[in-house]
């Protein structure tokens, strides 16, 4: 095995020890460097709104819409969003509720 390798490399190969390297070889492809953790911010107007009142509690898109005066298809669309954002995911029976907490000093 050790042959195969060393000819590659006398060919002109070049020895590869990552993904991130591969795609730096074969694009120049660089992956931002890691800054630590990020908090996420949420959404302001009527989709904080939404998430403000799903906090502790799981809810259908009809009691979303009650507790926030808003119509069922509006509220359904924030929903859409938010989840896909992953704000939000969809229970059983249709209940929503938080995927993640909202961070401290936001609710």
């Amino acid at each position: 095995m050790a042959r195969g390798c060393l000819r590659l490399i006398r060919e002109g190969g070049t020895p590869v020890g990552s993904p991130e390297q591969l795609l730096e070889d074969l694009y120049g492809f660089q992956l931002a460097p890691k800054t630590g953790k990020v908090t996420p911010t949420p959404p302001g107007g009527g989709a904080g709104n939404l998430l403000q009142a799903l906090e502790g509690e799981t809810l259908c898109v009809d009691e979303l819409a009650q507790r926030l005066d808003r119509r069922v298809d509006g509220t359904l669309g924030l929903l859409v969003q938010l989840e896909l954002e992953g704000w939000v995911r969809r229970g059983p029976g249709g209940l929503y509720g938080l995927h993640r907490p909202l961070p401290q000093g936001e609710s």
